[in-house]
């Protein structure tokens, strides 16, 4: 059973510092079931690192879009991976209130 946003607490993970191949092994977490959701606002377009993991969140169910729930690599970058839709939402809410403007 997948974790809701509500249900989830400290179990997103939020990459404060950026997107980083060595730190997305949590989005596999996600995929795993072991968390709720994975947030970053780093670029993606030009990274191959992320391919894989992506790629098993996606696999697993997951929802995979950029930070404002557009398609991957059609936006200014991010990721949120979620564990289901629910969770997905709640988190597009919650990230567009704090997202600088532009961004």
């Amino acid at each position: 059973m997948a974790l809701t946003a509500a249900q989830a607490g400290a179990a997103v993970v939020h990459d404060m510092y950026g997107a980083s191949p060595a730190r997305f092994d949590k989005g596999a977490w996600v995929a795993a079931g072991r968390r709720a959701a994975y947030v970053t606002d780093g670029h993606l377009r030009d990274s191959v690192h992320f391919a894989a993991g992506i790629a098993l969140c996606q696999a697993a169910g997951c929802v995979v879009t950029g930070i404002h729930g557009q398609p991957l690599h059609t936006g200014p970058g991010g990721l949120v991976v979620a564990a289901d839709r629910e969770t997905h939402t709640a988190l597009l809410d919650l990230i567009g209130d704090r997202l600088p403007p532009g961004r």
